[in-house]
């Protein structure tokens, strides 16, 4: 699916398009019981951190429930109430009323249940602030939608992956500039993900290795903002 530009409101901040009642709708329009946020996003054509976001508000107010399984997170309709903190049940491979299993969510210096309009930070703006490339306002913005594009990718997958591991051409499809997959990866990804490191919101496991980590977390960092025109090995 190719995702054209978010909408801004005057004061900067995105425009929320997609509504909590729409994302109860996907799990009519999705084969079930269980969806993904890929399904959400796919069905009311919006990004998987926007989909994740309203889920994660679904699940805050009861109205849905997840765990993960394997590398995925999985959501089910309740319809219930929200769980007390007594009722969160610890991590299991078993689905049930109120777990908490999401490894690469909720984590701590991280609220994903306020949308980008409200008061905390997408987390996924917080850790590209401060990167700017490109030599123009059109190519910045065309980098920073690439950019945006692979931290989603990342922080979805929640695993360690290194270059070879990432869908370049499906992230290649969202660049208004419609460039090669190595020139994204050089020119654009690793500088980005190298400055999300420096702010502590990815892992750097190894001098190749890349894993959304999330803000106050312990992370291993190289630490400062990548330059994209140093030499690549």
């Amino acid at each position: 699916m190719v995702m054209g530009p978010r909408e801004r409101s005057d004061s900067g901040t995105f425009v929320e398009t997609v509504s909590l009642e729409d994302v109860l709708g996907v799990f009519d329009a999705v084969r079930g019981p269980v969806i993904t946020s890929s399904d959400v996003a796919e069905e009311l054509d919006c990004t998987t951190e926007a989909a994740r976001q309203k889920l994660t508000r679904l699940y805050d107010q009861g109205e849905v429930d997840k765990r993960k399984t394997g590398r995925v997170v999985v959501w089910w309709h309740t319809g219930g109430t929200p769980p007390t903190p007594s009722e969160r049940a610890p991590e299991s491979g078993e689905i049930q009323g109120s777990i908490e299993t999401s490894l690469d969510e909720d984590r701590p210096g991280e609220d994903i249940g306020e949308t980008a309009d409200e008061t905390t930070e997408d987390p996924i703006d917080a850790a590209l602030k401060g990167w700017s490339y490109g030599r123009t306002d059109e190519e910045q913005a065309a980098n920073e939608t690439v950019a945006k594009a692979s931290l989603e990718w990342l922080r979805e997958t929640g695993d360690a992956v290194r270059q070879s591991d990432l869908p370049l051409d499906e992230i290649a499809e969202q660049d208004p500039n419609d460039r090669k997959n190595d020139t994204l990866w050089r020119t654009v990804i690793r500088g980005a993900w190298q400055h999300a490191a420096g702010l502590g919101y990815i892992e750097k496991p190894d001098s190749r290795a890349y894993k959304w980590g999330g803000a106050g977390d312990d992370v291993q960092t190289d630490g400062g903002v990548y330059d994209p025109t140093e030499e690549f090995r």
